[in-house]
Formats: structure tokens, C-alpha cells, sequence
């Protein structure tokens, strides 16, 4: 036995040497390579979801590399992109990029996409039907013109200027945490290109630069040794592969090419410490890098690399374990903290360990200081073996099921593994490979490795810090040195060793007697209805979408509707009431670290007219499962210290919540549009004191007093054999009075009028938030839901086309649209944007219009034909997912209608006569009511 063992011990020294002086192993199914011209390819086949691709076009080129005079400029080449280029010319007699995209169901915005940042640029066409005749060529073909051949047409150039700026306005106005970022990288990057480069740029530049300006930045950067192309799905890679060599490599070389510089980030001796405050910032947030030189690009690949991550991974998990502990106890410092290691800030050529929280007002100076010590405790004592090897099950968990699911891999995950590589040259693996390394670190590494390691990630030295907080009378915000000694002085103070209690590793060690299935029977969509002893019902359905998935719904009517307004701050908090106790006989702190190793969850929920639980699980963790259902019906856990927390944290927050202008129209839109029903009314922090703990645990349990009031939703891949018996154990037995008590279905209402309100909220990015919802009766059927969503689509395309690109007027116009039954039938058009002041008065009235137009002159054909490819495509790959059928299922309990029923046939059948018919019926006599928000008066 012992010569065994030595044996065996010797082969893991031997294969860790081996491995340590290699190269990982990559992934062979996805293929790559590089064309002469320096373009770099990755084709992988998949065909998880039958008939489709994604088709990406990365580049190592984004804001850095723009001259002063460009600023903003990488980012308006990708608006650009998509107005016009050789072979989609703009307004030419071909259809266009995006109208040639969206008639084979590519929506843009969705499907059709792209996104600059520093260092890369990203365009993506996704979720392509690749089984239509011509597809997969065009869409080749929208990357090679996306490489290398657009257009710029100097008409399209200024008809984007104002949409750049809207998306400007969008992202700046009430999100303080832009600006604040924008201001501290010109300190922590003194002297550095990433002290002025992000993606947005100036706007003033954006408003004025010459033409030449964009094409010299395009010409110079978009070429093809910094590009690759990057296809993923249901194709032929042998043929795509001609295909690229073909299309692509016909595209020259680019001669006497600018080398593609890394900008350093300089290394700091003394601490750099920024502080700011701002009126829109709503609570205190810190942050401390720790700098390092990043791991050169050809050592990625290394087996040491992979080693180190791994390490990493189980510093950061442990760490961060603490770190939650450390909110828990100390709720009246600190609101959050975490831990991780990557890119310092917003460069790429620079990593670093950073330390984030989010402070309360109370003590600034002490929560920084309990932040740090308790780092400097991990760096300096070092992490217990419990903590070790709860991390180690951890990521030997994730791995697992990485590997369970490997044959049910969406394209978009291959897709982010090859950016990856292409972008940061990280390597290209299988899960089987993760997993068996996995395995192989799990039983070599050392507790004493890890503790040895920490000190080289956390390093004390080479620091930059931040802290931006609002601009209140009571926040002191301490200054630049006193924030420093705190750090220094933590750093150097002696810690004393951390403790931590044993955890146990069953949720549940007294099993209930179990119950029984008394009836079985065929239901709809394929699934199994099981009645069981206590009269609860079980709808289960076995699928292999996900190999190794399980997820549950239950629900039963009731919820917000059956109880006094007076309870409705209790209500708001019940949830979280209820979380914050844990469950059974364990606090939330020793849950978190039982639920560490397993993939499982549990969490109630309280709606409007219904209550119930929605979890979910790997196939090895359903036990678990059905165990916490089981105490999270039965046994939820009071905790008066950990309440207090709760209220005191929510305090902290609610405090400065209206400091953003966004909150404060959220708020007073649904108060407008629900008459200030008190069920969606938000709660206060002057109105905390309202809310009763034993109240909630006493609404709680009465919601879940009888098990016979419930339905069960379970769809996945568990087999019926293990299913039964743990129905059987931990639902059967759950408490009932086995007759079931019909519930009212009483959802909150809209008000149907026709009102126009607007307020103003000085804002210091100018601007104006404002909201149409229209509203009327109309009969619920699955076919008016159909033409509900049909609408909206309709009525955003257009939108877009006339607020957004005629007008410049918008970044975005978001339009949804529900049709509900209950307490009687009523649908809902919402239309929102934002907007510059002097832009509102011409924005407006176009709303109305494309409602009034499409009512009184017809639905445009073309566009309804776009929006019905979009949803044949879509409804495709839906089916294939668990999340669609437990929908199509609980919207049949609910409403009594199936959805899923002739669903092809029913959006093959929409005319454009049909459609119109449905908009007139709509808005004779709807309800219109306006909710607009401004930074300074508007002329009306």
C-alpha cells in the first residue's frame, strides 16, 4: 500500500515538472490561421442551435491610438460602419447593410452589432441563419468591407455627429461614475496617452472634425495584420475557410504600416492618491491598485500562466469570502467589498491586485481601515486549510460542469475564446483539458504555495487609490494624507491570525417522513403532471438542452394584492427580510460557505398576485435542491442582528438614492402611471422604520402554510427515476391542508387618462428624460400578444430611423409593449428616450406620428416582413432552451392560453391589413400620458 502511494506521488511530482516547462494544450476543433496579408482566422463548427453562425471581426486597434485631434474618433468609425460601404453603399440601389440584415432576421442593435473600447475594436453579426441561400457569403462579405472598405460618406458623417452626442448625453448625464473616472485618469496617468482615451472621446471634436480627420485614422489603422475574422456555428469549416482565403486574402498587404504601439503606465515609488466628490455620485466608493508588470504576451501559454491563474482564482475566492464576512459584521462601515486582479483601471499594459468598497457615511476613515487590515491579515498570516479546500471545491465545481455541458457549448462562448486569444493571446482550451489540470493542481498545490503566493499578488507597493463621494454636508471626505497613513499604517500593523468556526456540510440532517405521488398524467409541452399526497402539483419535463441543468419554478397566488397598503413597506422588504436570516439552523455567512463546491439556489420571490421559489441546479446537486425548497418553505430563519444590518445598510443607501436624476424620474414615472398605487411605490428611507421584521416572517409563513396552494415547475435533464423519490421526501411532505384555495389574479393597473406632466431636476449633464405610455382595453388572446410585440418592434424601427438618424435627436428609443389579463384585460405601449433641451420640442411630436401614421395610412410591408424573419429565427432557438418551455408552461397555468401552439403559422399569417386593423382598434380612444424630466426649462 505505502509503495503504491509513494508511486503514485512521484508520477504527480513528475507530470507537474512536465507540465510546469510546457505550453498548455490547445483546443484542435477550433482551426486558426494567418493569411499572408498578416489577417488572423478562427472557424470552429458547432452546432448546438442548427443553422446558425456568429461572424466577428476583432481588431487591436481602439481610442489609444488617436491623435489629439481624433479624440472620439475610433468610436464614431464603428457608427460609421454600419452607414455605408463598398458593397452596401449608402443609398445606393442595393439595400443597405442594416436593411439587408434585418430581411433575413439580423436585428440591428441585437444581432448587428459593435463596440469600441481603449485597445480593441469588436464588430459582430449573430445569430445569422446561415441555412438561406447567399447568407453566410453576404455576411463574409459585411466583414471584409468592415476591414477595410467603408464608405465615409461626408452626408452619413454628419447626419452621426448628433447621434454620437446623444450617446454621449445617455451615458454622462446622472452617472457621476464616468466623469469621476475621466477626471481621476488624467491624475493616475499623468504624463501617459491613457491620460486622456476613452472611447467617447470630446465632443467638440465629434461636432467639428473635418472629414479627412476619420479617414486618415481608418486607413491607418484598420488593416489586416490587425484584424482577424472569427466564425462560430452551423457551418462547413473546410468551406468557410476557402471562403476567408479567397475573400480576405485578396485584400493587399499594407505597405510602410504605422507599428501598432503598447503604451507603458509608469510604476510610482509614492502612493497616488485621488479624491473627488460630485452632486450625482450616490455613495462612497474606494478603491486601491496595487501595480505590476503584466505577464508577457508569449508567456500566456505557458503551463506556469495557467498555474498562477488557478492560484489566483482560489486567493480571490477566499479572499473575497472574508471580505463578505467583513460587510456582514461591520454593515455601519462598509455597504460592500471585493477583491480582483486583472488590467489596472483602463489599460492593458499594466495589471494589478485592486481592493474595491463601497463605504457609508458614518466612518469613512474606519471602513477604509478594516478594508485593508483584513488584506493585510490574508497577505501576512495566510488562509486556513478550511478556506483551501472550499475554494479548491469551488473551481473544481466550475470546471465540472464546464466539462458536463461541453456538448451544449453556445456559439458566443467559442466566440469570446477566440477574442481572447486573438486580443490578449490567451490560450484556446477544451473543458476536458480544464478539467483534468484542474484535477492535477487540486491534489499538487500546497496550502503553503497559496499563502506563499499571496505575497507576490498583494504587494504593498506601487499603489494608486481613489475615492469619489457625494457632495453632501456630511460626508467628510478625508484628505489625500490622512487616506494614505491609514493605508500604510494597516499595512505595517501586525494582524492577528484569522478564525473561522467548522461548517457543516449538510443542509439538512433530519430528513421529513416522506409523502407520496397519488396521480400521474400527460400535460402540455411534453411534460409529466404529478399530484402529490399533499395536493401540491408537479409539472416535470426531461430535456437535454443543458446536460447538466435542473430548473425549478414554484408558485401559487397571492402575493402584494391580498394585503393592507400599510403593509407594503414590509412587503417591499420581505424578500430580502427573509435572505438575510439565512434558513434552517444556519446564518446566511455559514450558508454562502456550504453553498461553495455545489451549483445550486434557492431564493423566494413576492409579486403582485403570487408568491412562490425559483431555483436551479446541476443534476449532482439536486438533493441539495429540493433540501433548501424544503427549508425555505418550512424554516426560515430569524436573525434580528442581521436585519438591523439590513435596515441600516438600506438606510445608508435610500439616504442619497435621489442624488440621481434617473431614480428620481423612475420614481415619479411610476407614481404618475400607477395613480401611486403602493405596491410598486418605492420605499423611502424615512420610511424604513415602517418596516417590520416580524411582520414579514409572519407574512412569510403564512404565504407558505399549505403546500396544496402551489404549482411545480421542473424542466431539465435529471431522470425521472431520480426525480420521484426526492418529490416524494423533501415536496410531498411539505405542510398542507390538501385542499386547494383559489387565489384572486390581481395584477397593479395602469390609469387610463390622457395627462401631461413635467418637472424640472437641475442635472449637470443637460438634458431631458421623457416617457409616452399609452394604454386602452383590448381583448387577451395569444394573437394580440403577438401583435403587441409586433408593434413595438414596428414602432421602434421607426423611431430610430427618424429620432435617431434623421433628427440625431436620440442615442436610443426604447419601446416595449405587454398586453395583460388581469384584473382585466389592458395593453400598454411605453416609448422612452433622452434627449438635449433644445432638441425635445422637434423630438416629440414624432412620437405620436408613427402611431397616428401606422393607424390611419398602414403598416410598411417591407418592415413587417424584417420583424417577422427576426421572430421565425428567434423562435428557432428558443425552443431549444429550458427557460422557453418553463415560460410557455407557467403562461398556460396563468392565463390559460398556449402560446407555443401554431406560433409559426400565426406570425406567417400577420399582413400588414391585419396589423393595422389591431393599431385602430388601439388607439381609438387610448389613454396618452407624458412624463417629462428636465435640466432647465423647455419652451412647450
Amino acid at each position: 500500500m505505502r509503495v503504491n502511494r509513494y508511486i503514485m506521488a512521484v508520477a504527480l511530482c513528475v507530470m507537474t515538472i512536465v507540465a510546469t516547462a510546457q505550453n498548455v494544450e490547445q483546443d484542435k476543433s477550433i482551426r486558426t490561421g494567418v493569411l499572408s496579408n498578416g489577417l488572423t482566422y478562427y472557424i470552429k463548427h458547432n452546432s448546438f442551435l442548427p443553422n446558425t453562425a456568429d461572424f466577428y471581426l476583432a481588431q487591436r486597434v481602439g481610442s489609444i491610438l488617436e491623435e489629439p485631434h481624433q479624440r472620439g474618433l475610433a468610436h464614431f468609425l464603428e457608427h460609421m460602419a454600419f452607414n455605408g460601404s463598398q458593397s452596401f453603399p449608402p443609398n445606393g440601389e442595393n439595400l443597405g447593410m442594416v436593411k439587408w440584415c434585418e430581411r433575413v432576421g439580423i436585428k440591428f442593435g441585437v444581432n448587428l452589432n459593435a463596440y469600441t473600447s481603449i485597445d480593441q475594436t469588436v464588430y459582430n453579426i449573430s445569430s445569422v441563419p446561415v441555412q438561406q441561400k447567399g447568407v453566410l457569403d453576404t455576411c463574409l462579405l459585411i466583414l471584409h468591407d468592415w476591414s477595410g472598405f467603408l464608405t465615409l460618406d461626408p452626408k452619413e458623417i454628419d447626419k452621426e455627429r448628433g447621434v454620437v452626442t446623444e450617446e454621449w448625453r445617455t451615458r454622462s448625464s446622472s452617472m457621476a461614475m464616468q466623469r469621476l473616472m475621466e477626471a481621476s485618469a488624467s491624475v493616475i496617468y499623468k504624463g501617459t496617452k491613457y491620460e486622456d482615451c476613452m472611447p467617447i472621446g470630446h465632443m467638440n471634436i465629434v461636432n467639428s472634425f473635418p472629414y479627412n480627420a476619420l479617414t486618415d485614422y481608418y486607413k491607418k489603422w484598420y488593416r489586416p495584420d490587425l484584424q482577424a475574422v472569427i466564425i462560430v456555428g452551423d457551418v462547413n469549416v473546410d468551406s468557410v475557410e476557402a471562403k476567408i482565403k479567397h475573400l480576405f486574402g485578396a485584400i493587399p498587404t499594407a505597405q510602410n504600416a504605422a507599428e501598432r504601439p503598447y503604451y507603458p503606465v509608469k510604476n510610482n515609488d509614492k502612493m497616488i492618491v485621488f479624491t473627488a466628490k460630485d452632486e450625482e455620485q450616490p455613495v462612497a466608493s474606494f478603491s486601491l491598485y496595487m501595480k505590476r508588470d503584466i505577464t508577457p504576451r508569449e508567456e500566456r501559454l505557458s503551463w506556469k500562466s495557467f498555474k498562477e491563474e488557478y492560484i489566483t482564482k482560489l486567493l480571490l475566492q477566499m479572499l473575497n469570502s472574508r471580505l463578505d464576512r467583513l460587510t456582514q459584521e461591520y454593515s455601519k462601515e462598509l455597504l460592500s467589498a471585493s477583491v480582483q486582479d486583472g488590467n489596472f483601471f483602463i489599460s492593458t499594459t499594466k495589471d494589478a491586485f485592486s481592493i474595491q468598497a463601497t463605504l457609508t457615511k458614518n466612518d469613512l476613515k474606519e471602513g477604509i481601515r478594516l478594508l485593508i487590515g483584513e488584506v493585510e491579515r490574508a497577505r501576512s498570516q495566510g488562509f486556513l486549510l478550511s478556506e483551501f479546500q472550499r475554494a479548491k471545491d469551488e473551481i473544481l465545481n466550475d470546471a465540472q460542469n464546464k466539462f458536463n455541458d461541453r456538448t451544449n457549448i453556445r456559439n458566443s462562448e467559442y466566440v469570446d475564446i477566440c477574442l481572447n486569444n486573438f486580443l490578449e493571446n490567451k490560450p484556446i482550451l477544451n473543458a476536458e483539458y480544464v478539467l483534468n489540470q484542474t484535477k492535477l493542481l487540486n491534489k499538487t498545490i500546497t496550502l503553503r504555495e497559496v499563502n506563499a503566493f499571496v505575497k507576490e499578488l498583494v504587494v504593498n507597493k506601487n499603489m494608486v487609490t481613489t475615492l469619489f463621494v457625494p457632495k453632501q454636508k456630511d460626508f467628510d471626505l478625508p484628505s489625500e494624507n490622512e487616506i494614505e497613513h491609514i493605508i500604510v499604517s494597516e499595512q505595517l500593523r501586525k494582524h492577528s491570525p484569522y478564525k473561522e468556526e467548522s461548517t457543516p456540510k449538510h443542509f439538512m440532517t433530519h430528513l421529513p417522513t416522506s409523502g407520496a405521488i397519488i396521480k400521474e398524467e400527460k400535460a402540455l409541452y411534453g411534460y409529466r403532471l404529478f399530484t402529490l399526497s399533499n395536493g401540491m402539483r408537479v409539472f416535470y419535463r426531461n430535456t437535454s438542452f443543458e446536460n447538466d441543468e435542473v430548473n425549478m419554478r414554484i408558485f401559487g397566488l397571492g402575493g402584494k394584492s391580498v394585503y393592507r397598503a400599510d403593509d407594503m413597506p414590509t412587503l417591499s422588504y420581505l424578500i430580502a427580510s427573509v435572505m438575510c436570516g439565512g434558513v434552517g439552523t444556519f446564518n446566511d455567512a455559514t450558508l454562502q460557505k456550504m453553498l461553495l463546491g455545489k451549483t445550486v439556489n434557492v431564493t423566494p420571490f413576492m409579486g403582485n398576485d403570487m408568491q412562490g421559489l425559483k431555483g436551479f441546479s446541476t443534476v449532482r446537486n439536486a438533493e441539495d435542491l429540493f433540501q433548501l425548497t424544503y427549508l425555505y418553505f418550512t424554516s426560515p430563519r430569524k436573525d434580528n442582528q442581521a436585519f438591523e444590518k439590513l435596515m441600516s445598510s438600506q438606510k445608508e443607501f435610500l439616504t442619497l438614492r435621489d442624488v440621481n436624476s434617473n431614480v428620481v424620474y423612475n420614481d415619479s414615472l411610476l407614481d404618475i402611471v400607477y395613480d401611486n398605487d403602493a405596491r410598486v411605490k418605492t420605499v423611502k428611507a424615512s420610511e424604513l422604520n415602517k418596516v417590520d421584521y416580524n411582520r414579514a416572517l409572519s407574512i412569510y409563513k403564512e404565504c407558505f402554510k399549505n403546500a396544496a396552494n402551489y404549482d411545480v415547475i421542473i424542466t431539465g435533464n435529471i431522470a425521472e427515476k431520480q426525480l420521484k423519490p426526492l418529490l416524494c421526501k423533501y415536496l410531498a411532505s411539505l405542510p398542507s391542508t390538501k385542499q386547494r384555495e383559489e387565489g384572486n389574479k390581481t395584477d397593479v393597473v395602469l390609469k387610463e387618462k390622457t395627462e401631461t406632466h413635467y418637472f424640472v431636476v437641475p442635472q449637470k449633464t443637460p438634458s431631458v428624460h421623457t416617457s409616452v405610455v399609452y394604454s386602452n382595453r383590448i381583448p387577451y388572446s395569444v394573437d394580440n400578444e403577438i401583435k403587441t410585440d409586433v408593434l413595438s418592434q414596428l414602432l421602434r424601427a421607426l423611431y430610430i430611423q427618424r429620432i435617431r438618424e434623421d433628427k440625431g435627436a436620440a442615442y436610443g428609443v426604447s419601446v416595449s409593449g405587454t398586453l395583460s389579463q388581469y384584473p382585466f384585460p389592458q395593453m400598454i405601449l411605453k416609448v422612452g428616450f433622452k434627449t438635449a433641451p433644445e432638441k425635445y420640442k422637434e423630438a416629440i411630436p414624432l412620437v405620436d406620428e408613427a402611431l397616428t401614421e401606422m393607424a390611419e395610412k398602414g403598416v410598411d410591408g417591407a418592415e413587417l416582413n424584417k420583424i417577422k424573419a427576426y421572430l421565425l429565427k428567434t423562435y428557432d432557438e428558443v425552443i431549444l432552451t429550458n427557460d422557453y418551455w418553463d415560460e410557455m408552461l407557467f403562461n398556460y397555468l396563468y392565463n390559460g392560453v398556449d402560446y407555443d401552439n401554431n406560433y409559426k403559422q400565426r406570425i406567417a399569417g400577420l399582413t400588414p391589413e391585419r396589423m393595422q386593423e389591431f393599431i385602430k382598434q388601439f388607439v381609438m380612444n387610448m389613454g396618452r400620458i407624458e412624463v417629462t424630466m428636465s435640466s432647465e426649462r423647455l419652451e412647450r
